[in-house]
């Protein structure tokens, strides 16, 4: 792997578990895209559909604040969003190229309408849904289709709730581990 296709790669991974309906969605840019723009629409959108998570209607992969804020404010269902972060780059070293990944899932939540049980049950949801996804990012890297020089979650995961306050009125989940991969220049 390239170490330019790094964000690529976990890019495609992630939309895996996203109705293709709601990954269409994500595809708004038409004039002036990025050389291999088209290429890999195509290949997401032709992904196999055995991964996808029924009820996610939002999809975002960014760093970016103001991008997670805009995509997110108004939408009704659940949120995936995928932050990635911090790297941390040793060339030619077995998994060198480390980088620091957290995944949200998350649900509208209105304070005023909701009691314990309401919560729990959403809370719950959530992390049956994270859980799931952290799962099977384990038995994809334990595969025989999956390279043993990378490794899509390196465990312990650190699963934290959302406070819906920080997090425009959402509550949820967020795991946040490593990923890391090798780069033999």
């Amino acid at each position: 792997m390239n170490e330019q296709d790094v964000l690529i790669e976990l890019l495609k991974y992630f939309s895996a578990f996203v109705p293709k309906e709601v990954l269409k969605k994500t595809f708004v840019k038409k004039k002036g895209a990025a050389p291999g723009y088209e290429q890999l629409v195509t290949e997401m959108m032709s992904a196999p559909d055995d991964l996808v998570i029924a009820g996610i209607d939002n999809f975002v992969f960014s760093s970016n604040e103001a991008f997670l804020s805009q995509q997110i404010k108004n939408t009704e269902g659940i949120a995936l969003y995928v932050e990635y972060g911090a790297f941390s780059y040793t060339p030619n070293q077995r998994n060198g190229i480390k980088e620091k990944l957290a995944i949200h899932v998350a649900a509208p939540y209105n304070e005023k309408d909701n009691d314990n049980l309401s919560e729990t049950l959403l809370m719950n949801r959530m992390h049956n849904i994270l859980c799931n996804i952290l799962n099977r990012m384990e038995k994809d890297q334990n595969g025989l289709d999956f390279c043993s020089s990378s490794q899509l979650i390196v465990f312990p995961a650190e699963i934290v709730a959302i406070e819906p306050k920080l997090f425009y009125e959402r509550a949820g989940w967020m795991a946040i581990f490593n990923n890391s991969l090798t780069n033999l220049l």
